[in-house]
């Protein structure tokens, strides 16, 4: 009997010692055992935040090496605003790793109206959207909202610049 207990005590210690009893750091953020978002690649996203209060041509300028589309639209190609029926409206899309962007722009003033972020992940959600887009809810500069398909699942990010 006490070869059997001291046999499972040091199996119990090696377990211990090895790591199998470690506790991870506590977070600010719930914990959701449903699902786990997808790693974070720090050099395969791009900081939003730092993009808000730029026009287009800043945006690309910085962006220049992410850019799928830089057309700009032809006479009558350009979408129309539906709140005033007279602001024409054009995006741009830039991609780095599985972070889609799209800005939304004025093509008179060349102004950003929003930027939608996506990811070409399956199992992005919104707090790993957010975290690749290094969106703050407590930013002054600008708003944010998620995003869901007719199927009410998740599309992504819009982030709406404040003036």
């Amino acid at each position: 009997m006490n070869k059997k207990i001291l046999f499972l005590g040091s199996i119990f210690c090696l377990l211990v010692l090895s790591g199998c009893g470690k506790n991870t750091p506590a977070t600010n953020e719930p914990i959701n055992n449903t699902q786990t978002s997808p790693t974070i690649e720090k050099e395969s996203s791009i900081n939003i935040p730092n993009l808000v209060g730029k026009n287009i041509d800043e945006v690309v300028k910085e962006l220049k090496s992410y850019i799928k589309n830089d057309s700009e639209p032809k006479t009558g190609q350009a979408i129309i605003d539906p709140k005033d029926k007279k602001t024409k409206l054009w995006t741009k899309v830039f991609k780095k790793g599985d972070q889609n962007i799209t800005s939304l722009y004025n093509v008179d003033t060349r102004e950003v109206v929003n930027f939608f972020v996506s990811s070409d992940k399956k199992e992005a959600d919104k707090n790993y959207i957010l975290k690749i887009s290094q969106i703050n809810s407590g930013d002054t500069k600008y708003s944010w909202s998620m995003i869901t398909k007719p199927d009410k699942t998740f599309s992504g990010i819009l982030i709406v610049p404040k003036k």
